[in-house]
């Protein structure tokens, strides 16, 4: 039974998306941008404040679309270097000119794509986030890390960028929150960050630099321990690959947000490996997960069909057409692809 969607959340949330792409100088990007944006659009340099060898655009409300540097794209020609940074931005209202404008990039000339070292992260806010909820975000990646990874193609030279959630981090959550509930005593955002830069930081690194190591994970929270407290406090996912196709990164926004509403929404989610996914039905657990974070409906057509296509199974049938394949002897409730408390 599929779930109704957060849809306000998901409408409402603020993110922010950096694609990083090629073959387009950031000078001539942002003037892509501003003529997207319209009338009143500023284009300027601004690498003196913003460093990065940025050119921004400055669109009618007074925000800032950033092109900036990024030194791990393998560029194609001199200045070409260059990733989008949005200004935060919401699905709701701004989800269609994003689109226009990544149309309108390659039009001019940009590409994008593993082979040139480019990805996209995406930033939801983490300002609604309890860390109960964190937990449960972490506890999603873990639970469906396979089952992501395989649905979006994630190229083999991207993974060492966006390293798995581990089971020690999903327990050690777990265990500093069952302990600290058993003294009595609340659970903190700084608990939480104890066990995460324990786990995957070195000792030598400072929680606050911005290139602390422990930040290459498919989530990363160290971009949100680091800003907690600012108005640039995000939480940031680092899953996918880079394309300048508009379907699919509204796709990747999507499932982003709808992960977010789930965390923050459900009061537990446990940390438990997808087992229709475990026994080889992909394609029926990507479907079933899907439906259970409410994706049914016209918004969700074409999302759904791009996170299905690369994965393998029956979609229709989780035990296959004759009831004769993945697991069909386990045919019992037990095995609930994301069972909750």
């Amino acid at each position: 039974m599929s779930k109704k969607p957060n849809t306000d959340l998901i409408m409402n949330t603020t993110l922010g998306i950096e694609i990083e792409m090629t073959g387009i100088t950031r000078r001539r990007a942002a003037e892509v941008c501003a003529s997207v944006m319209g009338e009143g659009s500023i284009v300027r340099d601004t690498h003196i404040e913003d460093g990065y060898h940025a050119w921004s655009c400055f669109d009618p409300q007074g925000r800032q679309w950033k092109f900036v540097s990024d030194s791990s794209i393998r560029a194609t020609g001199p200045d070409m270097q260059t990733e989008l940074n949005t200004p935060p931005i919401t699905y709701g209202a701004d989800m269609d000119k994003l689109q226009a404008l990544i149309r309108e990039l390659r039009a001019a000339g940009a590409v994008s794509g593993a082979r040139y070292g480019c990805g996209i992260h995406i930033h939801v806010s983490g300002k609604e986030h309890t860390p109960q909820t964190v937990i449960n975000f972490a506890n999603l990646f873990y639970s469906n890390d396979a089952l992501i990874r395989k649905s979006l193609g994630v190229a083999e030279t991207r993974q060492r960028w966006c390293a798995p959630i581990t089971s020690d981090l999903v327990k050690q959550f777990v265990e500093k929150r069952d302990t600290l509930e058993h003294e009595h005593k609340r659970l903190t955002f700084e608990n939480l960050a104890d066990v995460w830069y324990e786990l995957y930081s070195s000792r030598y690194e400072g929680r606050h630099d911005h290139y602390n190591s422990s930040r290459y994970h498919i989530l990363n929270l160290h971009r949100f321990f680091s800003t907690l407290g600012k108005p640039s406090n995000t939480i940031e996912v680092r899953a996918f690959n880079a394309s300048l196709h508009a379907g699919e990164v509204r796709a990747y926004a999507l499932l982003v947000l709808s992960m977010n509403a789930s965390a923050l929404t459900q009061k537990y989610i446990r940390a438990l490996k997808n087992p229709v996914m475990e026994a080889g039905n992909e394609k029926y657990a990507m479907r079933t997960w899907l439906n259970r974070m409410g994706w049914t409906g016209e918004m969700y057509k074409n999302p759904h069909k791009l996170f299905i296509e690369r994965l393998d199974g029956d979609c229709a049938n989780r035990f296959g057409r004759y009831n004769d394949q993945y697991g069909a002897s386990n045919n019992n409730d037990d095995n609930d692809p994301n069972p909750r408390f």
